[in-house]
């Protein structure tokens, strides 16, 4: 049995998040996609390219000089609101990627500073593995994914609690995270950002929560899963969730959108850009 990262202060759920070994596309669809029911697919990845090749020094060779941000925080906790009471996440742009692995390495052994490569698009700037990326065979439509991205931090890391707008798979390839989900039922106990830059946050710090300031946190019900390399966990939208890394850590996660959603999306992104087409018409003319 795993050992809980950090402690609750409210409600667990004792049966946990549904684990299965595998599962077929029509199950996935109807079990959980449908009723937006959370699920881990236990080393449903362990065959990917990236779960057999991708470790630290493998990356830090295929990638090399690449420039990356480089998030930098105190506490491990990477929260950019702008109440957050865990000190300023400093962003270093245009950092070379093997000196960010070397920093987030030298970061897994210290107490007192923590480092993360965050969301980093692999088509848009690590073109390099594109074609060694597998994707989720569980969605029955594969051309709804539109963004993967690559998460690389140190031991400690912690990425607070917070909602996604489109479906997500979090696929773990290197080292091991825990992943804390509460349903959107819970969502007036978790004290939604509304008035801040990021209102997809929550303004509490799960490490560390103030229950005077948010007593009703206590009725929420936390989910807590574990996942180790080759694991695979559906994260429904509007789903809330908190990462935690237990080792230095290497994850991709596949945001994707149904068929329905995936078409209103393109849409919208071919009005933006008749737009700005036509503006730029009107700009040249004048």
């Amino acid at each position: 049995m795993s050992k809980m990262p950090y402690n609750y202060f409210c409600r667990q759920d004792a049966a946990g998040i549904e684990s299965v070994s595998a599962i077929s596309r029509t199950k996935f669809r109807s079990r959980h996609v449908l009723p937006a029911k959370p699920l881990k697919i236990l080393g449903g990845a362990s065959k990917w390219k990236a779960v057999r090749s991708w470790s630290p020094a493998y990356l830090r060779n295929a990638i090399k000089d690449t420039p990356v941000a480089l998030s930098i925080n105190s506490k491990g906790v990477f929260d950019y609101n702008n109440s957050a009471l865990t000190g300023p996440v400093h962003v270093i742009k245009d950092v070379r990627f093997r000196d960010a692995v070397d920093e987030v390495l030298r970061c897994s052994d210290v107490s007192n500073k923590f480092c993360y490569i965050q969301q980093h698009s692999i088509r848009e700037q690590f073109s390099c593995l594109v074609d060694e990326l597998d994707y989720p065979p569980w969605i029955i439509y594969p051309n709804v994914f539109f963004e993967t991205n690559l998460w690389f931090g140190s031991k400690g890391c912690f990425s607070p609690l917070h909602f996604d707008r489109s479906d997500n798979f979090l696929v773990q390839v290197h080292g091991r995270k825990h992943v804390t989900l509460f349903a959107p039922d819970d969502n007036e106990f978790l004290y939604q950002n509304l008035h801040d830059n990021l209102p997809h946050c929550s303004q509490i710090n799960l490490l560390t929560p103030d229950l005077d300031q948010f007593p009703l946190f206590k009725q929420a019900t936390a989910f807590s899963v574990f996942l180790d390399p080759g694991d695979a966990l559906y994260i429904p939208k509007h789903w809330w969730h908190a990462v935690y890394s237990l080792e230095t850590s290497i994850s991709l996660n596949y945001w994707w959108m149904r068929l329905p959603e995936l078409f209103v999306h393109l849409l919208r992104r071919a009005r933006k850009g008749s737009g700005n087409s036509a503006k730029t018409k009107r700009a040249n003319a004048a």
